[in-house]
C-alpha cells in the first residue's frame, strides 16, 4: 500500500493490524519462540508459487494473514484463553482492510494486468 498505491491511510489501517498482533503477542513471544522448530519444518522444503502480477501478491498477502490469524485464534482458545478474541478481532481487521483495497484499487490492478498483457503481447509479436 504505501510504495505502489501510496496510500496513506489504507497502510495506516493495515500497520495498525501488524502492531494490533504484535501487541497480543509480544506476552508470549518467548515461549512460541522456544516452541519454533524452522529447521524441521515442513514447510522449508514447499516449492513457492511465482506472482507475476500486483493483484496476486496483495491477494496472497491478505489471505497469508488471515489464515494466520484465524490459526493463531484457534491455538489461542487452548495456550492463552484470553487472547483469542483479540485475534478474532484483527482477522475481521484484516478482512476489512482487504475489502477496502479491493473496492478502491481494482480499476488500478486491473489496468496494470492490462497493460502487462499488452506489452507482453506486443513483445511475442515483435519476437516472431
Amino acid at each position: 500500500m504505501r510504495f505502489v498505491l501510496n496510500d496513506g491511510f489504507l497502510y495506516k489501517k493495515i500497520r495498525r493490524i501488524r502492531h494490533s498482533v504484535d501487541k497480543i503477542l509480544r506476552n508470549s513471544y518467548g515461549e512460541l519462540i522456544k516452541e519454533r522448530d524452522s529447521f524441521d519444518d515442513s514447510g522449508r522444503q514447499m516449492p513457492e508459487i511465482s506472482k507475476k502480477e500486483l493483484a496476486d501478491i496483495i491477494t496472497a498477502n491478505f489471505k497469508r494473514t488471515q489464515e494466520s490469524l484465524r490459526v493463531l485464534e484457534e491455538y489461542s482458545k487452548i495456550l492463552f484463553p484470553k487472547t483469542s478474541v483479540d485475534f478474532k478481532k484483527q482477522r475481521y481487521a484484516a478482512y476489512d482492510a482487504e475489502k477496502s483495497v479491493y473496492l478502491k484499487y481494482r480499476k488500478f490492478l486491473l489496468q496494470t494486468e492490462c497493460k502487462r498483457a499488452d506489452s507482453s503481447d506486443l513483445t511475442k509479436k515483435s519476437l516472431r
